[in-house]
């Protein structure tokens, strides 16, 4: 039996690659996250009209949407990978960023929880969740304290903590 594999964000850095992994074995059903803007899918162009995999308009900000989304694919395995991702704009769109990285994974969670499945959900993390780092806590660890110091990391810290 194939597992179903959801990517967030398929279309980005990382999900493009991921998707590339994905693509290839036997005992993935691959289904991909993209947003109505085609420039968007420039990283998956070789993979739009691969049979092998589903991809479904949603955003991620949209709880229906996503709700929908859960209730149609039914995933084992999520990788939300869908996010505003860079520092410096994060200073002037704040909400933004906020309303993606966590209204977002509120949302995916939601969705799971309503549809009453439990996949295994990845969220990737990011170096900036730790900030401010003093010399003598190199290297870092687990239990480093987590000081964000821009708004994306502020974003990614609430997402990872609600994960």
């Amino acid at each position: 039996m194939k597992q179903k594999i959801l990517i967030t964000g398929i279309a980005g850095f990382v999900g493009s690659h991921l998707a590339d992994y994905c693509i290839g074995r036997e005992d993935v059903e691959l289904y991909g996250t993209k947003r109505w803007n085609i420039e968007r899918l420039r990283n998956i162009k070789h993979l739009l009209h691969d049979p092998r995999l589903t991809l479904i308009d949603c955003d991620v900000t949209d709880p229906i949407g996503v709700r929908n989304l859960i209730r149609k694919v039914m995933p084992d395995k999520i990788f939300h990978l869908a996010s505003e991702s860079f520092v410096s704009p994060s200073w002037l769109h704040p909400t933004h960023y906020m309303n993606v990285n966590f209204n977002g994974t509120v949302n995916m969670l939601d969705a799971i929880r309503e549809e009453g499945i439990n996949p295994r959900f990845f969220i990737p993390g990011t170096p900036e969740e730790y900030g401010d780092i003093h010399e003598d806590e190199l290297p870092i660890k687990e239990d480093t304290v987590l000081r964000p110091v821009n708004p994306y990391a502020v974003s990614k810290m609430a997402q990872d903590y609600l994960g």
